[in-house]
C-alpha cells in the first residue's frame, strides 16, 4: 500500500509542481490540537514562486572544456561542480524545485488551516488543519506505537485457509493490508471508450525480481531481510529472525515465476480478457470470488464478470507457491508487509526503520525529511483532491488561467 500511497502522492505533487511552472506570481483533543498547531506555527515556510526567467543559464557552463571531445560537460560543468543535493532527497533538477516549490505552498495551507484545529472538524480546511496537527504531533504518535494495527494485525492472525488469505489480499485496496497482485479499474486498451476491471502481478517487497534471483543485488536482498527482522520485532512478532528469512525465500519463490518487466512491456501479452471464472480456473489456489468480493466488486454476477488479466502464468503461479506454504510462514509475511506498509504513519522507531531500508539502501537518501515534510506528504496522500482545491484557488485564480496559452 504504501508504494501505492507514494504513487498517488508524485502523481498529484506532479500536477501542481507543473502548475507551479504555469502560474507567474485521527479524532485530536483540544489540548492535542493546541500542541500540534503550536509546532505547525513554530517552522513557518515562506512560499516562493518558482523563478519565471526563460532560457538557457550560459553560467552552468564550463567552457574550459571543448564541446566536441565532451559536449554534456561543456553545457553543465560548472553547474555539476557546484550544485548540492539537499541531504532529504537522493536526486535534484528543475522538477525537484518544482516540487519543492509546491510542496512549500502546501505546507503554507496546511499550516494556517492547523493554526486552531477543531476537535469536531467539519470544513474541508478544518479537516485538513486537523489531521496535519495530528502528524505533527509526534507525542501523541510516539507514544501509541504500534496500537493503531492491532484490529489489522489480529485479522492477519486469523488467516488459516484460502478463503480467509483471500478476504485479507481483498482489504489491500483500500487500507494497509497486502497483496502480491494488483486490482484497478482503468480504460480497456483495445476499447478505451469502455473501462475495465484489470489484475496484474504486484510488487514484492524488493523493487524487481531480479533483485531476489541476481547475485548483483545480493547485498540488497540481505538488507532486506534485515529490515523484515527489524519491522516484526517492533510489532513483538514471534522468531522475528527466523520469520525473516522465510519470507525473503517465500518471496524468492514467487520472483521466479513472476514475469519481467520486458514482458510486462508486452501490450498484447498482457491483455487476456476472461471471466472470473475462467480465471478460477486458470489460477487455482486462490479465492478469487473472495479477494474481489473483499476489494468491493459485487457478488452478482460475479463468475462472469469480465476482467483483463495480465501476467497469465505469473498468477497462477504465485497461487500454486501459495497453496503449499504453511500458513505460519504466510501470517507472518502478511504481518510484515501491513506494518511496512503503514510504518510512515507510525512511531519514529517505524518511520526510520523504513527510511533506512526504502528511501537510503534502496535510493540513496542519506537523510530523513524533517517532520512537517511528512506531515505534508500524508496530509497529501489522505485529502490530495482537498488540498488540490484550496491550492488552485490560492496560486491559480481565473485570471491566471486566462492569462495562460491554450
Amino acid at each position: 500500500m504504501t508504494g501505492k500511497l507514494k504513487r498517488a502522492s508524485s502523481l498529484w505533487l506532479g500536477a501542481v509542481s507543473m502548475l507551479a511552472l504555469t502560474v507567474s506570481s485521527a479524532t485530536l483533543s483540544s489540548a492535542q490540537a493546541q500542541t500540534a498547531a503550536s509546532k505547525a506555527a513554530s517552522e513557518p515556510v515562506k512560499a516562493k514562486p518558482y523563478d519565471p526567467s526563460w532560457g538557457f543559464n550560459m553560467s552552468g557552463m564550463d567552457k574550459a572544456v571543448r564541446p566536441g571531445d565532451n559536449f554534456f560537460q561543456y553545457a553543465n560543468g560548472t553547474y555539476l561542480k557546484h550544485i548540492v543535493i539537499p541531504a532529504d532527497r537522493s536526486s535534484f533538477g528543475p522538477f525537484v524545485i518544482l516540487a519543492d516549490t509546491a510542496r512549500e505552498r502546501v505546507q503554507s495551507i496546511l499550516a494556517e488551516a492547523g493554526k486552531h484545529p477543531a476537535a469536531d472538524p467539519k470544513t474541508t480546511e478544518e479537516k485538513l488543519g486537523a489531521f496535519y496537527a495530528a502528524v505533527l504531533d509526534t507525542a501523541q504518535v510516539d507514544k501509541l506505537g504500534a496500537t493503531p494495527l492491532k484490529a489489522d494485525l489480529d485479522a492477519v492472525r486469523a488467516v488459516k485457509d484460502p478463503q480467509s488469505l483471500a478476504v485479507l489480499f481483498g482489504k489491500s485496496a483500500s487500507g494497509f493490508q497486502y497483496a502480491p497482485f494488483g486490482l484497478m479499474i482503468n480504460a480497456d486498451d483495445n476499447d478505451p471508450g469502455q473501462y475495465a476491471l484489470l489484475l496484474r502481478q504486484g510488487r514484492l517487497g524488493l523493487p524487481d525480481r531480479d533483485y531476489y534471483l541476481k547475485s548483483d543485488f545480493a547485498s540488497k536482498k540481505k538488507a532486506y531481510q534485515a529490515y523484515i527482522a527489524k519491522t516484526l520485532s517492533l510489532i513483538d512478532w514471534p522468531e522475528a529472525q527466523g520469520s525473516a528469512a522465510k519470507i525473503v525465500a517465500l518471496e524468492t519463490e514467487l520472483a521466479k515465476v513472476e514475469w519481467s518487466r520486458i514482458e510486462q512491456r508486452d501490450p498484447v501479452k498482457v491483455y487476456n480478457p476472461m471471466t472470473v471464472a475462467e480465471l478460477t480456473k486458470k489460477a487455482p489456489g486462490i479465492d478469487w470470488a473472495a479477494f474481489l468480493t473483499s476489494a468491493g466488486i459485487p457478488a452478482e454476477g460475479l463468475d462472469a464478470r469480465r476482467l483483463v488479466v495480465g501476467e497469465t502464468t505469473a498468477l497462477a503461479g504465485m497461487a500454486k507457491i501459495l497453496t503449499t506454504t504453511d500458513y505460519g510462514t504466510i501470517r507472518s509475511w502478511l504481518a510484515f508487509h501491513l506494518a511496512s506498509n503503514a510504518s510512515p504513519y507510525l512511531s519514529q522507531p517505524f518511520v526510520q526503520a523504513s527510511f533506512d531500508f526504502n528511501d537510503h539502501e534502496l535510493e540513496g537518501s542519506p537523510q530523513l525529511p524533517v517532520r512537517w515534510k511528512q506531515a505534508v506528504s500524508h496530509t497529501e496522500d489522505a485529502m490530495g483532491w482537498a488540498i488540490g482545491k484550496v491550492y488552485v484557488a490560492r496560486y491559480f485564480p481565473p485570471a491566471a488561467k486566462r492569462g495562460s496559452p491554450s
